[in-house]
């Protein structure tokens, strides 16, 4: 079996550019009051104005977060769609990226959401997936 390492061992090093490029990603995939800032080993992610009770997404049908946007219009947000948003573009720094979710600005987050347990059960998929095809592949042929 092969161990999964994070990919960046110091994130405080380029931390900077790392806030840019998570802000800048954020901001453009999601209209939502929020604020990135760093933490000792985690970017965080603040997401401001969500209503703090989990409601039946009605596109879907998934148990999702209501959010207002910056429209003054509301949208539905689920872990595993903010997940999956940072892991199809930016894999390599999702292991270090937590959401918080403030029910007003400013105030205590009820939420937080640490993608690293996530990220590992993805990596360690396409390794089985991988290697399983591996195998398959010289069985038949």
């Amino acid at each position: 079996m092969q161990m999964i390492k994070y990919p960046y061992s110091n994130l405080t090093r380029h931390h900077s550019c790392y806030l840019m490029l998570v802000d800048t990603f954020f901001k453009s995939m999601y209209k939502f009051f929020s604020y990135v800032t760093i933490e000792e080993k985690c970017i965080v992610i603040e997401i401001y104005n969500v209503y703090p009770f989990k409601i039946y997404n009605p596109s879907n049908f998934d148990p999702s977060y209501k959010v207002k946007t910056i429209d003054d219009d509301f949208d539905f947000i689920t872990y595993h769609d903010v997940f999956q948003t940072f892991y199809l573009y930016m894999p390599d720094i999702v292991p270090y990226i937590e959401v918080e979710l403030h029910e007003l600005e400013g105030g205590e987050y009820f939420e937080r959401f640490n993608f690293r347990n996530v990220y590992y059960t993805e990596e360690q998929s396409k390794v089985y997936l991988f290697s399983r095809k591996k195998i398959t592949d010289s069985v038949f042929f």
